[in-house]
């Protein structure tokens, strides 16, 4: 496997340790360091079903650079939990609610369980660039996800396709 992903310029370095193997205070600390990882459909599919329906939602592609940590207490009532720190380059979004993609995207973002963190994310929306910052939790079963977002367009004309991207309580 590592001869394959070092051929696709891939790389990925774990690091860890796991402890009470074999019993029920199994616990473990494990750090993985990933470049160059595409974000296609093997990555979606190792997603939690929470990220997975915001990567249908905006249809990733491109590339993503980070760490990303699991953890779990040896506690058997404790859940496992996991921190993903990304920056993402050469990537684009594409949503059904848009009329157009959003291109040369570079961004950084964590991610955890309840909470996706967008520190940074530049792109263009046809020739206007555009800036986005804010945090995403992703939604519970039927619930949606909410959305706290800053969104900043340079030199954007203002006309009723923008306006038709925002919910009908903003517009």
């Amino acid at each position: 496997i590592r001869d394959t992903l070092a051929k696709a310029g891939i790389g990925i370095a774990l690091d860890g340790k796991v402890t009470g193997q074999g019993t029920e205070r199994l616990g473990y600390d494990i750090s993985i360091d990933a470049n160059n990882i595409p974000l296609d459909p093997t990555l979606r599919a190792a997603l939690a079903q929470r990220q997975r329906d915001l990567y249908d939602q905006f249809k990733p592609a491109g590339l993503a650079d980070g760490i990303i940590k699991f953890s779990k207490s040896p506690q058997p009532e404790v859940a496992p939990t996991f921190t993903a720190d990304l920056s993402f380059k050469q990537a684009s979004l594409t949503s059904d609610r848009l009329p157009m993609p959003v291109t040369d995207v570079v961004a950084a973002a964590i991610f955890e369980p309840d909470l996706i963190d967008i520190k940074s994310l530049a792109g263009r929306y046809g020739d206007t660039p555009v800036s986005i910052k804010g945090q995403i939790w992703p939604g519970y079963e039927n619930q949606p996800s909410r959305y706290s977002l800053a969104l900043e367009f340079k030199d954007t004309i203002l006309n009723d396709d923008l306006f038709e991207l925002l919910p009908e309580s903003a517009a």
